[in-house]
């Protein structure tokens, strides 16, 4: 799967405008209790199992971060492409 099709999936993220300090810290907030909680659970399970996938709390993308990765991602898909022997657009 190319990183393209996996950015795709768009999911839920806050508004820039919307998301000020207090936003942030309650944000950063949650990524630190949800990495204490995963790291209890992972080290209470029996050995070999693993713990729950930390994910981290959305957060807003500017529209120069949207174009590093359009950029990032193209440029990827296109060295795939070289690699894999396909022509054109992937």
């Amino acid at each position: 799967m190319l990183l393209a099709e996996q950015s795709e999936k768009k999911e839920w993220e806050p508004a820039i405008q919307q998301f000020d300090l207090h936003a942030k810290m309650l944000a950063d907030m949650y990524d630190m209790l949800q990495s204490i909680r995963n790291t209890l659970i992972q080290v209470n399970s029996k050995k070999g199992k693993k713990g729950p996938k930390f994910k981290p709390y959305a957060r807003p993308t500017t529209a120069a971060q949207r174009l590093s990765t359009r950029v990032r991602l193209q440029k990827h898909n296109d060295l795939a492409a070289r690699l894999l022997g396909r022509s054109g657009p992937t």
